[in-house]
């Protein structure tokens, strides 16, 4: 049914169904002109590499409320004008150091309400556009030197933690600090509580 709508269709919306196990691969490939797809709310506990390859245009991203567990490096390889990514709400364990790597456009990240407890310090380096970060309510015990490279950073959420160390705050005092000197009037902000 997709390859009937494959150059008419900026925006779909499959959230709160039951699509379960793992996306095929190629799922969405007649889709090429696809800017939105919301997979919110359903049973996905796997995404093979190459499910969104297809989508070179995709603005908005919503895979929130699944079961994944981890994924693919490759994933997200040629979305790269993805601007707002939702893996909220999932059973992450651990984001690896090149997960984000080609995603230069992303504004909004929101990887909250997982099981995260390793995240490489490098993770976020090529995130520079990146201006909200929800990590919030993850087993995360100590941050260090994650946060570098986000020179757009406005937000990020960081409440509800098992935190016990952050060694990140100088980050944020410096960059605030530029900001200043530049007479940047926007503020940055991070939420702990």
């Amino acid at each position: 049914i997709l390859e009937s709508y494959q150059n008419k269709m900026i925006h779909l919306d499959l959230s709160a169904n039951r699509l379960s196990s793992s996306l095929p691969s190629a799922l969405f490939s007649p889709l090429t002109n696809l800017e939105r797809l919301n997979l919110s709310a359903n049973r996905i506990e796997a995404i093979q590499n190459d499910s969104f390859a297809s989508l070179v245009v995709l603005t908005r991203l919503d895979l929130s409320q699944n079961k994944l567990t981890q994924l693919d490096t490759r994933l997200f390889a040629e979305n790269t004008f993805l601007e707002h990514l939702n893996l909220s709400w999932n059973q992450l364990s651990s984001i690896h150091r090149d997960q984000f790597a080609t995603l230069e456009s992303l504004t909004v990240l929101d990887i909250s309400k997982n099981q995260i407890e390793f995240m490489h310090p490098e993770t976020f380096r090529s995130l520079s556009r990146l201006r909200h970060l929800h990590v919030n309510s993850n087993p995360i015990r100590v941050i260090s030197g994650k946060f570098s490279g986000l020179a757009s950073i406005r937000n990020i959420y960081l409440s509800y933690r098992l935190l016990e160390t952050f060694a990140g705050l100088r980050m944020f005092k410096e960059s605030i600090r530029n900001r200043l000197a530049k007479n940047d009037s926007s503020s940055s902000r991070a939420y702990f509580w």
